[in-house]
């Protein structure tokens, strides 16, 4: 991994998304890493379902385009819907961290260069009347032909 990038702080909370490597081949798994931090001064409340609910991702084509995700991310967010919510307090200088089988939210076979942005809504800390949207740095993530089987 590269140095991790950051989002824009708002009441000093970030995310950041990353992958092990910018280069993977087509159909190969890729593991899509989100940490979330409190790098202000005071406690945030976060509301967790699962990461697939709680997260919104959006990839795009080197063109620009948006692909649209696969039905496996639909079942995840309706099971996490179905299930419990936990709430949970992330205290300054703490981070939480997931992971999404990005490789399984999106029809990745196709060879080229994409960008991953991520969204989360949370309460702003100090004030748990109001949400703000955090948004992720840019990830690009280059996939190559896969190898041909023999």
């Amino acid at each position: 991994m590269t140095e991790q990038q950051w989002g824009p702080e708002t009441d000093g909370l970030a995310i950041s998304v990353y992958v092990a490597r910018p280069s993977y081949r087509a159909g190969e798994q890729i593991d899509l890493h989100l940490d979330l931090k409190n790098a202000g001064s005071s406690p945030a409340i976060l509301v967790r379902q699962s990461a697939w609910a709680d997260y919104s991702l959006v990839m795009r084509t080197q063109n620009g385009v948006e692909l649209p995700p696969t039905p496996y991310v639909q079942d995840r967010i309706e099971a996490a819907m179905e299930g419990r919510q936990a709430t949970s307090e992330l205290q300054p200088g703490q981070m939480t961290e997931d992971t999404l089988e990005l490789d399984r939210a999106y029809d990745l076979s196709v060879p080229g260069r994409y960008t991953i942005r991520v969204t989360r809504k949370v309460f702003r800390p100090g004030n748990y009347g109001e949400m703000v949207t955090l948004t992720s740095n840019e990830l690009i993530i280059e996939l190559v032909e896969r190898v041909a089987q023999r």
